[in-house]
């Protein structure tokens, strides 16, 4: 579709990054099983501010998720399971130069 490509960090599995413009990016992950749900290949990403918020809002309201681990590339990151059985991405926003 013609968007940049973006640096992505060394995860131990194929993907690819791509700049969408305004702050926004796409992040692919290839896999057989990328279009099931149940499993962290199909994803909605979001970086915030104010990570231990997030992390225990999940707490108090008892949702499922995964202890929050660094990516490869440093930041923070937790993955939460909605009732639907996809998982949401919450990763710390990180600046940089």
């Amino acid at each position: 579709m013609g968007f940049p490509e973006k640096l992505r960090p060394g995860f131990d599995f194929p993907g690819a990054w791509f700049d969408l413009g305004n702050g926004q990016e796409l992040h692919l992950i290839q896999g057989e099983d990328a279009v099931k749900s149940g499993n962290r290949l199909l994803h909605f990403a979001f970086e915030v501010d104010d990570f231990d918020s997030v992390f225990e809002i999940c707490k108090e309201h008892g949702l499922f998720y995964e202890e929050p681990k660094h990516r490869p590339d440093g930041p923070l990151q937790l993955f939460i399971k909605d009732n639907s059985g996809y998982f949401l991405e919450f990763t710390l926003k990180v600046f940089y130069e």
